[in-house]
């Protein structure tokens, strides 16, 4: 591993430390699992059982009062039987509603069922209060022994049924607490002991790599006061307390190597790589860098001309002859575009009879349909650029009237070349030349310098055509 010898100590304690204080904080969870337990014991199921202890005795409340009350004559002990009864009824619903919050999905149904049979015996409830107000009692007390009977009993047995669910709920709750304490005390017991073999582990594993890693400096530079590295490039892996023992070495094995490199590179013509020095007072390396950066300015300097001249020359060539305007115009586009890589162009010449540019050559256009063939001055691009005798430039076009066509191709240029051709300050035509990429500065140079022999060898063709006619 990548460590320093400190890094090594510091970790391995910091292993151990974090594994005690993972003990810890896994304990202090349990533990407040444990409590949340408890709590939710203290809090929801001590509730629940108190609750539903509660609406048993409201519910027993009121088929008491309901037995009073069938049985008392006296109209006043009849209102007062009839408020408890009321109260005992009321009690329940507020009951029912309390637990309807604390207890889980099983319970809500049984309290749903609770309820649909708590409202049937409050209807037989209705009946024989409004049978014992009115003195028919005998009466009442038929609703009582049968149909009441019947749903009272039902309400009991359902609301027994519920207390000794959430008794039971609350013993399990209890249970889970109990295992939940259990298994903490294990998991502690086992991260200590894992703890312990962890930092016999460690220490072993310290001692050893410091005593390799000593071995491995005092073989290497061995082998550097041999100069067995003087091609070879050395790698320092570790980052420890010896590291700048091992960086020393290699930087007086680099500095030799990299000297050694880029003169072999200066030799051999490649000039695109310069040294760095590796200090202000590092005279050889700014010498080199010097001397490569004069190199390599001289030589693209040279490479610039002789493409510029080559052009020129291949371009003159394709001029040479008494050929047509048409055949001269599609010679010139036919080359340029060739020559700059580019990927659509066309030539328009100027007609002075009724002052508008006309097509005359064409490359890479896929139909007839994609390009205008006549321009009037001031009309588009090409007839502001023949009217102002400038050069415009158009970059990451978005129109899409032009695009670069092939089998596998199908695009608009991203860079766009309109340029007027003038002979003794009269124009005589529009060059449009497009590519996927940019023009670099020196194709543009040449896109302008060849204009003057284009502008010649138009006038020459056109003075011919006139003498011809």
């Amino acid at each position: 591993m990548n460590q320093s010898i400190k890094t090594k100590l510091v970790g391995g304690f910091a292993i151990i430390l974090l594994l005690f204080i993972l003990a810890a904080f896994l304990m202090m969870r349990k533990l407040s699992e444990t409590n949340d337990r408890l709590q939710s014991i203290v809090d929801v199921s001590s509730k629940k059982v108190s609750f539903s202890h509660q609406v048993l005795i409201e519910v027993l409340n009121s088929t008491r009062h309901e037995k009073n009350l069938i049985l008392s004559q006296d109209l006043t002990k009849k209102n007062f039987y009839l408020n408890n009864m009321n109260e005992a009824i009321s009690s329940v619903d507020k009951l029912v509603s309390a637990l309807k919050d604390l207890v889980t999905e099983e319970g809500v149904v049984d309290l749903k069922e609770f309820s649909s049979v708590w409202n049937d015996y409050k209807v037989s409830l209705d009946e024989i209060i409004l049978l014992t107000m009115k003195n028919e009692n005998d009466l009442a007390f038929e609703i009582s022994v049968t149909k009441g009977f019947k749903t009272r009993e039902e309400v009991i047995d359902m609301i027994e049924r519920i207390v000794v669910r959430n008794e039971k709920s609350m013993e399990e709750s209890k249970l889970k607490s109990i295992e939940n304490y259990k298994s903490s005390q294990n998991l502690i017991i086992s991260l200590i002991i894992i703890g312990l073999i962890l930092s016999v582990a460690i220490a072993y594993w310290i001692i050893q790599s410091i005593t390799t890693r000593i071995l491995l400096i005092t073989k290497e530079a061995e082998k550097i006061a041999s100069r067995e590295f003087a091609y070879d490039k050395l790698e320092n892996n570790k980052n420890d307390e010896l590291k700048l023992i091992v960086n020393s070495l290699i930087n007086i094995n680099e500095s030799f190597r990299e000297v050694t490199e880029n003169a072999n590179s200066v030799a051999s013509g490649d000039y695109s790589v310069d040294i760095t020095p590796r200090s202000e007072k590092d005279t050889l390396g700014k010498a080199l860098r010097k001397m490569t950066h004069s190199l390599r300015e001289t030589t693209y300097a040279n490479e610039k001309h002789n493409w510029l001249t080559a052009g020129q020359n291949q371009l003159n060539e394709k001029l040479i002859g008494d050929l047509s305007l048409e055949e001269l115009a599609s010679n010139i586009i036919c080359f340029l575009c060739s020559y700059l890589k580019a990927n659509i162009g066309a030539v328009y010449l100027f007609n002075d009879k009724d002052n508008t540019l006309l097509l005359k050559g064409q490359y890479a256009f896929s139909s007839p349909i994609e390009i205008k063939e006549k321009f009037a001055l001031n009309e588009g691009l090409i007839g502001q650029v023949a009217r102002e005798q400038k050069q415009i430039t158009l970059n990451d076009i978005s129109s899409e009237q032009i695009r670069i066509t092939s089998s596998v191709l199908d695009a608009k240029p991203k860079t766009l070349v309109i340029t007027p051709f003038l002979f003794e300050a009269k124009t005589l035509g529009v060059i449009e030349i497009g590519v996927l990429t940019t023009f670099s500065e020196t194709e543009k140079e040449f896109i302008n310098t060849s204009m003057e022999s284009i502008a010649i060898s138009i006038n020459s063709a056109i003075a011919r055509k006139k003498i011809l006619e």
